[in-house]
């Protein structure tokens, strides 16, 4: 979703909304019967961008959640959301003692590396960015300055941690945790008979949230545990809902889409659902095709840690290793042809080194053992489609193409090249699947800019075949298998290029679809375990500093309170409202008092060290990702 179209839905969405607006305050023409009980209005402030909405139309199915559960047929009920509540209470103590401790260990996360930018920026200075030290063993290390993505907490913000087209997801899913969340407070509040005034929704920008209005006299006067049902049940909601979306995504459930006409192809490659419209890839990669390696990696398989190769080939760290990847492999060409060649590409710097390789054809070629570097024409040699461990021969200046893993593997007069790291330079193997959408660009296109690379052949897919060659699975056709050259960040290519494992197996199906619910249940889940920490964090206007607050006076009133004046069966029992609010009334919050002044203290105490860890955390993270940049 481009800016100017961005621009456009939410005019158009501020003009409805304000339209809205004005229609329910409108003066009626005649008088009309009025309810109090059932009274929405909708508010709108443009200087804020604030929209509001307030009913009272849920009150009635409120009063009626607490009829039911007053009722002696319905007391089991009761008892067990009792009990179920009892436990998102415990639940919700730990999950404040886990925010707090989150929020504590990124910060400290976020000054390390801090720290780190600084001592390598002012004290470490001697080698520039970019540049590449050798060790002995032949292992290098490659100061990137990559932004380290192992933090606790990582905000998203459209455009710079998620891209604009999935604002539709993360406003849904907000909306949905939302309502997940006061569905909490609904279901427990009525449980207490707690009368509901009223239920909101109300949209600050873009940022959506949902609020109940209960009745605070009868509210105060509970017993401290019953609060702290009502307080934590919306946090627990968020957290039951996360659980079962994550078991839900943990049971296999991709296979469903085989009964709806998606294949997973998964064996095999990953399935182009879309390429950005201003990427030099999409005149290149056709929808629907699938791409079968990633320079020697294949992507027919989950690497060691169960994590996408996909995801993790093109998010690693320059120079860093790829988990159970094949040996380094380079080429075997003409010694002497090799050494002729120039060598001022490979004069690399901190300001040269990602320009080079649009500035030039030729690219920077190195000797496996490191000897010596010169520039050549990559294209003829990397994008043969066999440039795989075990392929066919193919010729290359007169001589036969073969891999190798250091010069012994070639001919005497041969030696073993492979491309120089800061050369940026990604072989991606594509092979044309069952179909290309109407109107999608065929795979033999123009070449890309300085590296043009279409060279295709009869190629292969699955196993080798008796004798050395490749074969296709029964279950694919054969089809002309290409190599795309791509020089520059393999990153680009992972944000520029969506893939699935899934592929449909009819032109009416959408190719995105998977990936759309895959994205949206993703970000579901996000939300909902982000809305139950986040929300139990001890701030103010948050659940989590009334949970402190009340959970301090328990405390405070329990060890004031001799286990003589506490009356159990008033607390089981539901027959009799009266003594049940007496009981609540005694052991409700004191007006005055020590354990108050300590509960205040305690509540004022933590939420302030809460912001300020949150700001300090705030700062280091703008602070860390400015040095990184």
């Amino acid at each position: 979703m481009s800016l100017l179209t961005a621009f456009i839905l939410l005019s158009v969405a501020a003009y409805i909304i304000r339209s809205l607006s004005k229609w329910l305050h409108r003066q009626p023409t005649l008088p009309f019967h009025t309810s109090e009980s059932s009274s929405t209005t909708l508010t709108f402030q443009p200087r804020n961008l604030h929209l509001r909405v307030q009913t009272s139309l849920l009150n009635p199915f409120h009063d009626y959640l607490s009829a039911l559960f007053s009722t002696k047929q319905h007391s089991r009920l009761a008892s067990v959301l009792d009990g179920f509540y009892t436990l998102g209470s415990i639940l919700g103590v730990l999950g404040m003692v886990a925010a707090l401790g989150l929020l504590l260990w990124n910060t400290a996360l976020l000054a390390g590396a801090t720290f780190s930018h600084f001592h390598r920026y002012y004290y470490d200075n001697t080698r520039p960015s970019g540049i590449v030290k050798r060790h002995a063993d032949g292992g290098t290390d490659v100061a990137d300055g990559s932004y380290d993505s192992a933090f606790a907490l990582r905000p998203i913000i459209p455009g710079l941690t998620a891209p604009f087209s999935e604002l539709p997801f993360i406003f849904l899913s907000l909306l949905i945790g939302q309502f997940v969340h006061e569905a909490g407070h609904f279901v427990s509040s009525a449980l207490h008979s707690i009368p509901l005034l009223s239920a909101g929704f109300s949209l600050v920008l873009v940022l959506p949230s949902a609020h109940l209005s209960l009745a605070s006299t009868p509210l105060s006067s509970l017993h401290p545990k019953q609060k702290l049902h009502i307080i934590s049940a919306g946090c627990f909601h968020n957290l039951l809902a996360y659980l079962l979306l994550l078991s839900l995504s943990r049971a296999g459930l991709s296979t469903l889409w085989s009964y709806v006409g998606y294949e997973d192809v998964s064996a095999w490659g990953r399935v182009i659902v879309h390429v950005d419209e201003d990427s030099p890839l999409r005149a290149h990669l056709p929808i629907g095709s699938v791409i079968t390696y990633l320079d020697d990696v294949p992507l027919n398989a989950t690497d060691s840690s169960g994590t996408d190769p996909w995801d993790t080939y093109l998010l690693r760290s320059l120079g860093s290793s790829y988990p159970n990847s094949p040996a380094q492999l380079g080429w075997c060409v003409d010694a002497a042809w090799y050494q002729a060649q120039p060598d001022h590409c490979c004069s690399f710097s901190s300001s040269s080194s990602s320009a080079q390789n649009t500035s030039s054809s030729l690219s920077c070629f190195t000797s496996v053992d490191f000897l010596n570097e010169h520039c050549i024409d990559p294209v003829p040699l990397l994008t043969h489609p066999f440039s795989t461990p075990k392929s066919p021969t193919h010729q290359f200046h007169s001589n036969t193409q073969r891999r190798c893993t250091a010069n012994s593997a070639c001919f005497s007069t041969e030696t073993c090249i492979q491309p120089h790291l800061l050369s940026h330079l990604l072989r991606i193997t594509v092979q044309s699947s069952y179909r290309h959408d109407e109107g999608e660009r065929s795979p033999s296109a123009s070449a890309l800019p300085a590296f043009p690379s279409d060279m295709s052949s009869n190629g292969a897919l699955g196993g080798l075949d008796d004798d050395g060659k490749f074969s296709l699975p029964s279950s694919i056709p054969s089809t002309d298998e290409h190599v795309i050259l791509w020089s520059g960040p393999r990153a680009e290519v992972y944000d520029q290029v969506e893939v699935s494992n899934l592929l449909p197996s009819y032109p009416f199906l959408p190719s995105y679809l998977p990936n759309v619910i895959a994205t949206f249940s993703s970000y579901l889940q996000l939300t909902m375990l982000s809305l139950y920490l986040l929300n139990l964090l001890p701030l103010p206007f948050l659940d989590g500093s009334q949970l402190l607050s009340v959970l301090l006076h328990l405390i405070s009133t329990s060890s004031q309170t001799s286990p003589a004046d506490i009356d159990l069966e008033a607390l089981d029992s539901r027959a009799d409202d009266r003594r049940r609010n007496l009981q609540s009334q005694r052991w409700g919050m004191a007006d005055s008092g020590p354990s108050v002044r300590v509960r205040d203290m305690g509540t004022a105490a933590a939420g302030t060290t809460t912001m300020v860890l949150m700001g300090a955390c705030g700062a280091l993270g703008l602070l860390n990702w400015l040095l990184a940049g």
